[in-house]
């Protein structure tokens, strides 16, 4: 009997330890980041496989907490007739975007982050409006307009974000890191005409930012920097894009008191600044290739889930040898409760 309640308790002791050694989905969340538009209603599905985007020129600067993001996309109508289709972005909401196996990437778009955006240099009348229900999104509610693209022409479209990145959580397995995290989402681009005829996405560090503050970047060696100006630059062309071309840029840690609001205030300031580094041209000669580290790894053990780890695997502990002891108790009384041998009549 004592062989077969040591048995039962290592089978319970796996069980229970099969029960809580998983933890959490590991991945980046949070981010703040950004795409480019997608369509929103089903009833334009016709429309949307004849425009081609055949430019697409991302400009970014981080700064401390921050993001300000300009994107240009040149679109071209391949159809004989106008095409006019309802696009937009999303409010307030959180995206999960499938990349790097099951490693999640939750991107949080802030209702805050100053969203302005101009079709052949006339400002569109934003509206604030339900998605259709397909789209991934725990709140589906976005910033809506309304785009009209003449036959075999190309209409220009440009957006301005300024996105909060400061509330970034990795996190792997009971280890979790909190710095900033930003986020481009260049596969949304493979829901148009394919393929990206071209496409560039050039960043500049602000706020002091180096090189060497970037913790992490994926693709890890498409950005080409260059240290001394603290740029960065990818160049790609007839791209269908999947979600492992996304971009992903993790860097310094959060900060304790920060106030995205205020910052959103000074979307003019900011946006002046992103039309003038969109507008320089980069010294190729300066850039290197380089590679960055995994952003999906972390290094920070969670005190708090380690000890609940442990709380959780003492009360185990303590309930298993509570059942041994009933067990041994109960034998006992049935042992005890049976006639000797030799004196039964």
């Amino acid at each position: 009997m004592k062989t077969r309640c040591t048995f039962l308790f290592c089978c319970l002791m796996f069980a229970s330890l099969q029960g809580f050694s998983n933890a959490a989905q590991p991945g980046i969340f949070d981010a703040g980041g950004t795409g480019n538009f997608i369509l929103i209603y089903p009833g334009d599905s016709n429309a949307f496989r004849k425009i081609q985007m055949v430019d697409e020129h991302i400009a970014i600067q981080l700064y401390r907490g921050f993001a300000v993001v300009r994107g240009e996309y040149k679109m071209y109508n391949t159809a004989d007739s106008i095409l006019t289709i309802k696009v937009g972005y999303p409010v307030n909401s959180m995206l999960r975007a499938s990349a790097q196996g099951s490693t999640a990437t939750d991107i949080f778009f802030d209702q805050l982050y100053a969203l302005k955006s101009y079709t052949n240099g006339r400002e569109n009348s934003l509206i604030i409006q339900e998605g259709a229900p397909h789209m991934s999104l725990e709140d589906n509610n976005w910033y809506i307009w309304e785009s009209s693209f003449k036959p075999h022409d190309t209409t220009t479209l440009v957006v301005y974000f300024v996105v909060n990145t400061n509330n970034t959580v990795i996190r792997e397995g009971y280890t979790i890191d909190k710095n900033n995290g930003f986020v481009y989402l260049l596969e949304t681009g493979a829901t148009w005409k394919q393929p990206i005829v071209r496409g560039e996405i050039k960043i500049a560090l602000m706020d002091n930012l180096k090189i060497s503050d970037i913790k992490g970047a994926s693709p890890c060696c498409v950005l080409r920097v260059n240290e001394m100006n603290n740029t960065m630059l990818y160049r790609f062309a007839d791209l269908s894009p999947v979600a492992e071309d996304n971009i992903v840029i993790v860097y310094t840690p959060n900060m304790e008191k920060f106030d995205f609001g205020y910052i959103s205030q000074k979307r003019q300031l900011l946006f002046g600044s992103i039309d003038s580094f969109a507008k320089q041209s980069f010294d190729e000669a300066g850039l290197v290739q380089h590679s960055f580290p995994n952003p999906y790894k972390v290094h920070t053990v969670s005190v708090k889930n380690v000890a609940g780890v442990f709380v959780i695997l003492g009360i185990t502990i303590l309930a298993l040898i509570i059942i041994l002891l009933l067990l041994r108790f109960l034998f006992r009384r049935i042992r005890d409760g049976r006639p000797s041998r030799g004196t039964e009549i």
